[in-house]
């Protein structure tokens, strides 16, 4: 009788242990899974979440008949505050430009950090009144975050957006590449003024 129930005890600690082991294993192929799509940094989509996610966000908006916004982000002077004032500096502003987009940004918008100061941000077509509101509002919770944390520069960011097409099949990649040209003009119109 005592043989028996040492073999069960020995039968069910060792199903609990292999229980523990399958759980830790699905807990860690998760946690990889979602490092493997989001910036560690921020945890925002990275590149990679980006190129698997992005498209899908895209064309759902496109099967209902809505059109996108695909804005191209990048924060100013990233290079000298990380150069004068260390990475910490800079990580600070990543992170602020981050949670000023996510903060002003409509409720399901999909955002991603694809470079080291380059955001994504894709959400429904809002008219045109909300779309300079909403550029305004992620350019003051910058300035304010600046002036709250006594940071040694103003945050400023650069901003190109262009409309999607339903209609269209223009890849998301094409989107991207036009907003980023117009993000460009306005990021070259403002070091013409800064001289």
């Amino acid at each position: 009788e005592q043989q028996y129930l040492f073999d069960v005890m020995g039968v069910l600690t060792k199903a609990i242990e292999n229980f523990h082991k399958k759980e830790k294993l699905q807990y860690m192929n998760d946690l990889l899974s979602k490092l493997y799509v989001h910036d560690a940094v921020t945890g925002l989509y990275n590149r990679m979440g980006y190129m698997k996610f992005g498209n899908d966000f895209l064309l759902e908006k496109h099967r209902k008949g809505q059109k996108v916004t695909v804005y191209f982000i990048d924060l100013d002077r990233l290079k000298e505050i990380n150069d004068e004032f260390g990475h910490e500096f800079g990580d600070f502003a990543i992170i602020a430009v981050a949670r000023a987009m996510e903060r002003c940004s409509e409720r399901g918008a999909f955002i991603a950090r694809i470079g080291g100061d380059e955001y994504v941000l894709l959400q429904q077509t809002l008219d045109a009144e909300k779309e300079e509101q909403f550029k305004c509002d992620i350019r003051r919770e910058l300035s304010d975050k600046a002036r709250q944390t006594e940071f040694p520069m103003p945050l400023t960011i650069s901003i190109g957006s262009v409309v999607t097409n339903p209609t269209k099949n223009d890849s998301l990649e094409e989107y991207v590449r036009l907003a980023d040209e117009k993000m460009y003009e306005e990021k070259v119109a403002k070091k013409a003024n800064r001289k």
